[in-house]
């Protein structure tokens, strides 16, 4: 039972919120190609000073929210983690559409 113990004990699979760069808003939109333009506000905590953190704004177009969010990926450094959303925006043009698409990756990355 002890060998058994020392093998099962700790947590090797870690993801620190210190390291996160968190996602607080997003937007979506379409443009006038029809291609989904989507926008993150990211705040990066891992230069901050007592409490002080600096926000980004980045986009990204894409066929889908996935496309999207992989070329925001791709421009930012460090992880961008979409654990809890501030505010989600839908562009007009996005809302007269059906949205089930865009609120339904919402559900399953998360």
């Amino acid at each position: 039972m002890l060998t058994l113990l020392i093998f099962i004990t700790g947590c090797w699979d870690q993801d620190n919120l210190k390291d996160a760069r968190l996602a607080n808003a997003s937007a979506y939109d379409l443009t006038s190609e029809g291609m989904l333009l989507q926008t993150l506000e990211v705040v990066d905590d891992s230069q901050s000073n007592q409490g002080k953190s600096t926000n980004e704004i980045h986009s990204g177009t894409g066929h889908s929210v996935r496309q999207s969010t992989d070329k925001i990926r791709a421009k930012v450094t460090g992880d961008i983690r979409l654990f809890k959303y501030g505010v989600i925006l839908y562009g007009t043009s996005l809302a007269r559409k059906d949205l089930y698409p865009y609120l339904d990756v919402l559900y399953r990355e998360h």
